[in-house]
């Protein structure tokens, strides 16, 4: 028997895949074809992964006679870990004469060929390699044409992305050696004995610190162990007689969900930005894909009473009423605006804040403080509101570049300064480990620094005394954002100011 296997980002609800599929079946000469499909369509208002009887009806959908699916890949890291997984399935049946990525169906063995002249070339591949170097290609380019020469393949034969990819993971198969076939794995001969190996490792299983359940999508398990590892637990933030749950989280959009669940809103809306929904609104619609999706621009020339009004007349056209729940995602600017928003629509309604940035889960999206920008003039027309919970998505701080964790270094390092000496301490001892993304570190100065933030808050909720020593640095650091017309970051602004 003969298996034709076919990974992709599938989305079986493209009209052109059946097609795909029938013509990578008679390429190959299979006499079955399965598919491994990541989850990434589920933005279009489906589960995150699917139960087996929907697989079964995708499999009857789009042609193929078993569909496999696998956690959902959103960057390119992900994707990689999505191809290699998908490629150790379809090896493990010990049958697949074919890999197709996307929509080009590849010989497995002669990508096999070629990852092997990558790993170790020959006297040949390497002349091929070192007159391309000298022709002024790149290294990738010269390496390329020197395994097509190898192997006689038609200039170029290598350049598209899918096939660039399964050789890729090919590479990577090869350097894991047997490791990611079943059949290497001597202790397993049945489910049975399988269970009864655990049974007997289970007393050790459970002698450690920490333990996760794995039957779960990568990304949530990966996400339990960090909140383990960094020993983060939710806080109440007393504001204003308000007990307002604060949870720093790098499983976001799950407890978003739970938090969301049995409440009876009649709709859910989300208000973040296109950078922010690019990066992790797919997420969170996983998560609550009933919701509705507002994107505004990023940048200071979203957060005026022109766009808010432009929100406003969204929410009116969607039949928004006093009891929808707001619900805003990103950084400092979108979740202080989603909350003006959300205060002001039909004189308010509930609202929940997710910040997605350093700067935002250190100082924005904790005290209150709602307001949109006039000109050029900072926060000059807003209310004090609270939202009914706040989540620091810590998963999403491991996606932002080095300045903005600096900006929001400053923050923190503010905080520290005027209410909390460990906290200043903390980000000078690790100073060099924090700049460069140590993510449990960073996770910690924004959990810490929020929750120094609501213990000044709970004395001063309306900036009347004790509260303004939170604005060490912003009264010029303003100054600074004004004249340069936002040119210069706040969190540069405000570490010129202190």
């Amino acid at each position: 028997m003969a298996v034709c296997g076919v990974i992709a980002e599938y989305d079986p609800f493209h009209r052109g895949h059946e097609r795909h599929l029938r013509l990578a079946r008679e390429a190959s000469g299979a006499d079955h074809v399965v598919v491994v499909m990541s989850s990434s369509f589920t933005q279009r208002g489906l589960p995150a992964l699917l139960p087996a009887h929907a697989r079964a009806e995708m499999a009857l959908l789009c042609g193929a006679d078993a569909v496999v699916q696998l956690p959902y890949a959103f960057s390119v890291r992900e994707a990689e870990y999505f191809a290699l997984g998908g490629v150790s399935i379809l090896h493990g049946l010990g049958c697949v004469t074919h890999l197709s990525f996307g929509c080009e169906t590849a010989d497995i063995g002669l990508l096999t060929r070629a990852a092997a002249l990558l790993d170790t070339p020959d006297e040949q591949m390497t002349a091929s390699l070192q007159a391309g170097l000298h022709q002024g290609l790149s290294y990738a380019a010269a390496q390329g044409r020197a395994v097509e020469k190898r192997l006689c393949l038609p200039r170029g034969a290598l350049d598209a992305p899918n096939t660039a990819l399964a050789l890729c993971y090919l590479r990577a198969l090869r350097r894991l050696g047997s490791k990611m076939i079943p059949a290497s794995r001597p202790n397993w001969k049945s489910r049975d004995d399988a269970k009864k190996l655990f049974n007997s490792r289970k007393a050790a299983y459970h002698d450690c610190d920490i333990t996760v359940d794995a039957d779960r999508p990568a990304e949530i398990v990966a996400a339990d162990i960090l909140q383990k590892i960094s020993g983060l637990k939710p806080f109440t933030a007393d504001i204003d007689g308000v007990k307002l749950p604060v949870s720093p989280t790098f499983n976001a959009p799950s407890e978003l969900a739970q938090a969301v669940a049995g409440k009876q809103y009649s709709a859910v809306v989300f208000i973040t930005d296109d950078n922010v929904g690019a990066a992790h609104l797919p997420r969170y619609q996983s998560a609550l894909p009933h919701a509705i999706s507002i994107v505004i621009r990023p940048g200071e020339d979203s957060k005026t009473l022109s766009q808010a009004e432009n929100v406003y007349r969204q929410l009116l056209q969607l039949n928004i009423g006093r009891d929808a729940l707001i619900i805003a995602i990103g950084g400092g600017l979108v979740t202080d605006f989603g909350a003006f928003i959300a205060a002001t629509y039909k004189r308010g309604i509930d609202f929940m804040l997710v910040s997605t940035s350093l700067l935002g889960c250190v100082d924005a999206v904790v005290g209150g403080k709602t307001a949109v920008n006039i000109a050029h003039y900072k926060n000059q027309v807003g209310l004090f509101a609270l939202p009914k919970a706040i989540f620091l998505d810590l998963t999403a701080l491991a996606t932002l570049p080095e300045q903005r964790v600096r900006e929001g270094l400053v923050e923190a390092y503010k905080t520290g300064l005027v209410c909390h000496r460990n906290l200043a301490l903390f980000i000078d001892e690790n100073l060099e480990r924090l700049v460069g993304g140590d993510l449990p570190l960073i996770a910690k100065v924004a959990a810490t620094s929020a929750h120094a933030k609501a213990e000044v808050v709970h004395q001063d909720f309306r900036e009347k005394g004790l509260r303004k020593i939170l604005n060490l640095g912003h009264t010029y650091g303003h100054a600074v954002e004004t004249w340069s017309e936002e040119r210069i970051s706040h969190g540069l602004c405000v570490a010129q100011g202190m």
